[in-house]
């Protein structure tokens, strides 16, 4: 005989308060209620790419920054619960080869400067380890992608209007020169062109990519699709070469790891509304786009072409690349001077009169073959990590890995690894799913997204 289950009185009294004291009430209960290490997630997901200044006198300030204690606090006061892997022993390793790259400095000012620099390479580096002392699950990293999804739309929409309006950042930001006229270059919060395409491709690439093979939200593919329209738009205000690479570069790893032919029709879809989104972002381009010194708007797509396209109008293979492959020989000669140790960390820009703009030179340059060589492992066994965890079929692999080949191109123009306005979150990413890849039983939790 089935009986019907028996429903105790609550002991406890509803003595709640109602209306707006309520609804206070309410939002402290929840607020409670969630994990403590959810808001850490959330705070460098929304937080790195929104909170990011260039101070005069003083430099760029930004939440990578802000955060550092808080991180360092985490990794000193809480239990560590994860596995310590190769990933984590290699990039302790690179801190302490850069470290020891610092006693080659022999000026006190600028062993001063870099040793600061050294230290915001903690507030870079610490979120990579947050994985070992968190619950890895998929609502935390769903978490850390959402608001890394919103923190980043937020900045992109702020240098969006920055550069339509013209607001100068900084003092020298990057113009586009054109004939008669120049216009500023869009360099988002910190002025800095290269870093706001940097972070528009990245923060692309991770939405296109969670929203087509993670979320199960009915307009994904329109969501995918506006990302990178958005991003297109960014490269263009931007002129950022680097980042229609760096696009390219995770695009095609994806598109050959994504099984495209049992969701062909996913893919018409979204080309389909692409294309539309396309033609509508050249019409607001043509339109919409701020005018050059002298007046002069209607030259600024060609250009970009002269700069995009190599021989473009008549442009040399030097001036495609801003005269960076010119110094890049000088640069790998001076590593024979000190190949071990390096010339110092951060002391790139301080031996010739330009920055070596390439990540792979610099690394060897300011920290040796030792740096160089701890770095190198670092990134083989996180991609060994991810393609592991790709053949056991976890969607956040084929998130992960079109970032890191986006990551590993965008290197050969700029030293990526250091933007501070991106990379913090790129490194949390990279150390929770692979973290999630050390506990089998994770890889299904039921945490999905709607």
């Amino acid at each position: 005989m089935n009986h019907l289950p028996v429903i105790e009185p609550s002991l406890e009294i509803s003595n709640g308060r109602t209306g707006f004291g309520g609804t206070i009430d309410r939002l402290i209960a929840f607020m409670a209620s969630v994990p403590w290490y959810l808001y850490l997630i959330i705070a460098y997901g929304f937080l790195i790419p929104v909170i990011a200044m260039n101070l005069p006198g003083v430099g760029g300030l930004g939440a990578a920054d802000l955060l550092m204690p808080i991180g360092a606090a985490v990794l000193i006061a809480i239990p560590r619960c994860g596995k310590i892997q190769t990933p984590h022993i290699a990039l302790a390793l690179f801190c302490l080869a850069a470290l020891i790259s610092l006693c080659q400095i022999q000026q006190l000012k600028p062993a001063i400067d870099c040793t600061i620099r050294w230290i915001r390479l903690f507030g870079i580096f610490i979120p990579f380890y947050f994985c070992l002392f968190v619950p890895v699950t998929n609502k935390v990293i769903n978490c850390a992608i959402i608001s890394w999804i919103v923190g980043g739309l937020v900045a992109i929409l702020i240098g969006i209007l920055l550069h339509i309006f013209q607001i100068e950042v900084r003092a020298g930001q990057q113009r586009l020169w054109m004939d008669g006229g120049s216009m500023l270059r869009a360099g988002g919060l910190i002025g800095n062109s290269g870093a706001f395409g940097h972070m528009a491709a990245t923060w692309s690439v991770i939405t296109a990519t969670f929203f087509i093979a993670v979320s199960r939200h009915r307009f994904r593919f329109v969501i995918s699709a506006a990302a990178i329209t958005i991003f297109f738009y960014v490269m263009v205000i931007a002129s950022s070469r680097a980042s229609l690479l760096h696009l390219v570069a995770a695009g095609i790893p994806f598109l050959i790891l994504y099984r495209i032919p049992k969701k062909i029709h996913h893919w018409i879809t979204l080309g389909t509304v692409y294309g539309v989104l396309g033609l509508v972002l050249l019409a607001c381009v043509a339109q919409c786009m701020p005018q050059s010194s002298a007046g002069k708007s209607s030259n600024v797509v060609e250009t970009n072409l002269k700069r995009f396209i190599p021989g473009y109008g008549g442009g040399s293979a030097s001036e495609f690349t801003s005269n960076r492959a010119d110094n890049w020989p000088e640069y790998i000669a001076m590593m024979n001077e000190k190949a071990l140790t390096g010339w110092g960390y951060k002391m790139g820009v301080r031996l010739h009169e330009e920055s070596p703009d390439n990540s792979y030179i610099s690394v060897m340059l300011e920290t040796g073959a030792l740096g160089f060589l701890c770095m190198s492992m670092f990134v083989l066994t996180v991609l060994y990590q991810l393609v592991c965890r790709y053949y056991a079929a976890d969607p956040y692999a084929l998130i992960m890995i079109p970032v890191c080949c986006g990551q590993l191109a965008n290197c050969f123009t700029s030293d990526i690894y250091t933007f501070w306005i991106t990379q913090p979150v790129v490194f949390m990413l990279l150390g929770l799913v692979i973290q999630r890849g050390a506990r089998p039983a994770d890889v299904v939790d039921g945490d999905d997204v709607n």
